[in-house]
């Protein structure tokens, strides 16, 4: 009975946000009343279909001794929030009074992420919540896939024979697939200081030998399929990450690209096509050379943002969130508006258009890693 005092004096101390009821022969349940506030519309697309979003009360529907299970499994939730965000919301989850808020949440984040497919969760506490930035404003600028090679066939002749030493084709490919695009468009950008014109998200370096035998390499050595395949790849990845630096496109310490050297052949690492056969007449070897010639290969594929000192996506719109609200703490789950269209590159996306081979990425919008 003591604590049941205790526990009704603290209700007396809350604003009515939060209040406590007890059933008989029930668990503890915690209503949560969030502060009325306006109707918020949902577009969808047409004025006459949306989708109209009105809380009067959140009630954690968890037993109390399950709280602290529940709320393990918040990780869909956590990775849509940004640093201060997951500091206040550790800090719901361990304060014992509010806990129950902190289950209401989840559990209304749980039962509305399927259908809103929220993008930012932004949790704070009633004194500094107007001081956090709202994550869904944070900027972001346009992606542009690029394809190496663009003209050219992957297994055109990018490599010393036998070797990973870089041939005056592969260099000029990489000029203009890659290089001369990107400056082009990096001339027309005017970021605000201290932000790069142009930064890179991903990058994707696939290699392979065929089945032709290697032999004796420029250094004496002959190498192995796998060897062969890893050290060109190596080498070409490393080369196009130097020349995008010499030109000012800012990479992270911590980028690290995709990279697959294994070929095709799980029986034959570092290759790709069909078995040679050593046992052939060499009239027949010259003969079928360069169809296997074909199977070997270098491809690349380049996610690069560019930033420009404009915002290419409009802010979401007020009536694209849902507030989850408290006494103590604030919780808004958020999500892009309906309508946002996006600008990008024209001249990129004009140089790419123009190449035999196109991307398989698709444009998107991206956070530069500096500013996030």
């Amino acid at each position: 009975m003591e604590n049941n005092e205790n526990i009704l004096n603290e209700m007396t101390r809350m604003k009515d946000l939060i209040k406590f009821d007890y059933v008989i022969n029930e668990q503890r349940r915690l209503d949560i009343k969030i502060k009325k506030g306006k109707v918020r519309e949902l577009g969808k697309g047409k004025p006459s279909k949306t989708d109209v979003v009105s809380f009067d009360s959140y009630v954690a529907k968890t037993p109390q001794d399950q709280w602290d299970a529940y709320l393990k499994n918040d990780s869909t939730m956590v990775s849509l929030m940004q640093g201060s965000s997951k500091k206040f919301w550790l800090k719901l989850k361990q304060d014992t009074i509010h806990k129950g808020y902190a289950v209401a949440a989840l559990e209304e984040f749980n039962a509305t992420y399927e259908e809103n497919k929220w993008e930012s969760v932004i949790v704070g506490d009633k004194t500094t919540v107007d001081q956090i930035p709202i994550e869904g404003k944070v900027k972001k600028v346009a992606g542009v896939p690029l394809k190496f090679p663009g003209n050219l066939e992957p297994n055109s002749k990018f490599f010393v024979d036998n070797y990973f030493q870089l041939t005056d084709v592969f260099v000029q490919s990489v000029k203009e697939d890659i290089i001369d695009p990107i400056v082009k468009q990096m001339e027309l950008l005017t970021p605000k200081e201290g932000e790069p014109k142009a930064f890179i998200d991903s990058m994707s370096v696939k290699s392979s030998c065929s089945t032709l035998p290697n032999g004796p390499s420029p250094d004496k050595k002959t190498y192995s399929f796998e060897d062969l395949s890893r050290l060109r790849n190596q080498t070409a990845t490393n080369y196009v990450i130097d020349e995008l630096r010499k030109i000012g496109v800012y990479i992270p310490e911590t980028f690290k690209p995709q990279q697959n050297w294994m070929g095709t052949n799980s029986k034959l690492p570092g290759t790709s096509g069909p078995s040679w056969n050593s046992n052939w007449p060499e009239n027949i070897k010259v003969q079928k050379r360069p169809e296997y010639e074909q199977y070997k290969y270098l491809d690349m594929e380049l996610m690069v943002g560019f930033n420009d000192n404009k915002e290419p996506n409009p802010i979401p719109k007020e009536d694209d969130f849902i507030d989850v609200t408290s006494d103590m703490y604030n919780i808004k789950f958020l999500k892009p508006g309906r309508h946002i269209t996006y600008q990008l590159p024209k001249i990129i996306m004009r140089i790419v258009g123009t190449k035999k081979r196109k991307p398989n990425w698709k444009s998107k919008m991206l956070i530069c890693p500096i500013l996030k």
